[in-house]
């Protein structure tokens, strides 16, 4: 299996409850297509280096998963793409 990390930023004025699903539909995402979620990293509201659509914080989540489906994270990708409530997102391949 290859080990893979993503991290995204949530917009920091949702309500916790929303935030909260929006993690949890991330780690659906990943185990119904192949992976296994190992870690769960949330770091909180940060501010920004930069202004991202139009908000100077937000919320950072971290993800470490596994997977042998090597198209994962390119669906993962797609999937931040079409979700409303993330800023910004990154999946990148761990080194062996």
């Amino acid at each position: 299996m290859r080990a893979y990390e993503t991290m995204f930023i949530i917009d920091p004025h949702l309500d916790e409850s929303v935030r909260k699903e929006t993690i949890e539909k991330v780690k659906e995402f990943i185990s119904q297509n192949g992976g296994n979620v190992k870690k769960v990293d949330d770091w909180g509201i940060r501010e920004l280096a930069y202004e991202i659509k139009k908000r100077n914080e937000g919320h950072y989540v971290v993800i470490e998963f596994e997977t042998e489906n090597n198209q994962l994270a390119l669906k993962l990708r797609d999937y931040f793409r079409f979700e409303p409530n993330i800023l910004r997102s990154i999946v990148v391949r761990e080194d062996e």
